[in-house]
């Protein structure tokens, strides 16, 4: 259904990246050859619906377009690495948010891209120096192998083999090393994977020299595994068995990491924005600091040459709420992972904690009025949010609501929110936490799959008078028959179409508990790096920058300060 900036340093690499962003579709053009505007078209908007996208044509081999690349410079003394991390379909979403405090603590320039950004040639030597694969979706890679809309396609393949025969790195975590191995798909690395064992932690020992010595903990989830190592390969860390779990090797020009461990996830710290994963681990994490500079290392050695362990700079959490934040997505859909990154970074502009939890966590009770203060449902498809929490999670989330919580639903965790949604005259019932309607989409904004930056005018008594801003949307509901939960219209939409002047935020109580739905993605920063995000940046299927002159940041803090925590 739907899919799917204060100036910070980035802003300079956003300039530079937007400059180039010409340059590199025209290399684009020759590496990924025809059938690639086909591709493209579609994916950057409503990732929810997981648009139908026809399988790019075959293409010449990798060291073949390599040729057309210039070297990959290796980054001046000084300058930090520059990091695109995945963040689109195959990804695991309950990863993500651990993955970029990851990079923002080792230092890093990072921004999260997505399939457009591959086959738009975004990924390019102008801007970045290491691709990052985090771990996969449902701890597989199978759909880091999807054609339609993980890494599977011959356009995506192609351009990133590009890039590391050109002298770029890549690093590949789980089930992201799993698809850059020999029997991945992506065949960066000559080794196989072997899935293997059980989720927790592992004490890893390192075995190259060139990454330290020693041992580490580091927690795996059981998409976890080994590597073989074939001739040319060099093994960085064993498991207590002797089985390689890291390893290191040359493609091209470049430089390729595998590792079956997930080192970003830090089991006894609220640091990693995620808490699902202490639970996993007890609250007890030996060293997971330590972790941290084993996935610098990996990056380092991939974007420059040399293991440099980078001194960590461990950025506090604000002192404000705790948010909980739903990041589960399967094949059945749930919380969009390339928007987890704008969500966790909105709640934290707003002063408070954004913690990352699972599906299971909210079935099995986790989800309390002790632990937290608010609840968010992402953007991203309601169905796989019915599926991951079930009758049991549903009534969780409004045990928590009467009880005092706060509830956010934005686009597709509007919908699921819901009792009633009337898509195109097609009625679906949902959680009933809003006992009106929820209706979608608003087609003569943007229709499926695609996206746009709508008015919108917010006039409330309890957020304040915000006044006109756009904000970016993609598929979302407006809301109807509002006295069945005594809703009040918060922001309403203010475009000149058949649905202006329609509810796009409502708020109202349940129980002792404040809620809040949205049609519109507030979260989204169009045109700055600083919601984490780069592949809104642009406008759909083209490389022209895309820029929302408004902060609808503005907006999120108002309504998690003056409604969603009162």
């Amino acid at each position: 259904m739907d899919r799917h900036t204060f100036p910070t340093a980035g802003t300079e690499r956003r300039a530079s990246r937007m400059t180039a962003a010409l340059v590199a579709a025209t290399i684009a053009a020759v590496i990924l050859a025809a059938g690639i505007v086909t591709l493209a078209m579609g994916v950057v908007a409503s990732a929810d619906a997981q648009a139908a996208i026809p399988p790019a044509a075959t293409l010449p081999a990798s060291d073949t377009s390599a040729a057309l690349e210039p070297a990959i410079a290796t980054p001046a003394t000084g300058d930090p690495v520059r990091v695109a991390v995945y963040v689109g379909g195959g990804t695991s979403a309950d990863k993500i948010a651990a993955t970029l405090r990851a990079c923002q603590a080792c230092g890093f320039d990072f921004t999260g891209i997505e399939l457009e950004d591959l086959v738009m040639g975004r990924l390019n030597a102008a801007d970045y120096d290491v691709l990052l694969i985090p771990a996969g979706q449902d701890d597989t890679k199978v759909v880091y192998g999807n054609e339609e809309y993980g890494l599977g396609g011959a356009a995506a393949i192609d351009a990133i083999r590009a890039f590391v025969s050109a002298g770029g790195g890549i690093v590949g975590l789980e089930s992201g090393a799993a698809y850059m191995s020999r029997d991945g798909g992506l065949e960066v690395y000559p080794g196989k994977y072997r899935r293997f064992g059980k989720a927790g932690t592992n004490d890893v020992t390192i075995t190259d020299p060139a990454f330290g010595s020693g041992k580490q903990q580091v927690y795996r989830t059981a998409g976890g595994g080994w590597l073989t190592v074939k001739s040319g390969a060099t093994a960085v860390a064993a498991n207590a068995a002797g089985q390689t779990v890291i390893a290191r090797y040359g493609y091209g020009s470049g430089r390729v990491v595998v590792c079956t461990l997930d080192p970003e996830l830090r089991g006894d710290t609220q640091l990693d924005w995620s808490i699902w994963d202490d639970w996993a681990m007890g609250g007890r994490h030996t060293d997971s600091a330590g972790a941290w500079k084993l996935l610098g290392r990996m990056v380092n050695w991939a974007g420059t040459g040399v293991a440099t362990q980078p001194s960590l700079t461990e950025h506090p959490n604000p002192d404000g709420a705790r948010v909980a934040i739903v990041s589960t997505y399967s094949t059945h859909g749930g919380a969009w992972p390339g928007l987890l990154p704008a969500v966790s970074r909105a709640v934290e502009y707003s002063g408070h904690v954004p913690l990352a939890v699972r599906g299971s966590d909210i079935r099995s009770g986790r989800l309390t009025n002790d632990a937290f203060d608010v609840v968010v449902f992402p953007g991203g498809y309601c169905w796989g949010y019915e599926t991951a929490l079930g009758a049991k999670g549903g009534l969780e989330v409004k045990s928590f609501c009467s009880a005092g919580g706060g509830v956010m639903g934005i686009c597709a965790g509007s919908y699921y929110l819901s009792e009633t949604i009337d898509y195109y005259g097609e009625t679906f019932l949902y959680l009933s936490l809003f006992e009106g309607v929820a209706v979608g989409e608003l087609d003569d904004i943007a229709q499926y799959p695609h996206a746009a930056l709508t008015p919108t005018y917010t006039s409330d008594p309890v957020l304040g008078e915000l006044g006109a801003m756009q904000v970016y949307y993609a598929g979302g509901p407006f809301f109807a028959q509002l006295e069945a939960s005594n809703a009040s219209v918060v922001t309403t939409y203010a475009y000149d179409g058949k649905y202006a002047g329609a509810p796009d935020v409502i708020r109202f109580t349940y129980g002792d508990g404040h809620v809040l739905l949205t049609g519109t993605h507030p979260e989204v920063r169009t045109g700055t790096d600083v919601d984490w995000i780069s592949w809104d940046d642009y406008h759909e299927g083209t490389n022209v920058p895309w820029i929302n002159p408004d902060n609808p940041w503005l907006f999120f803090d108002a309504a998690l300060d003056e409604w969603l925590t009162r």
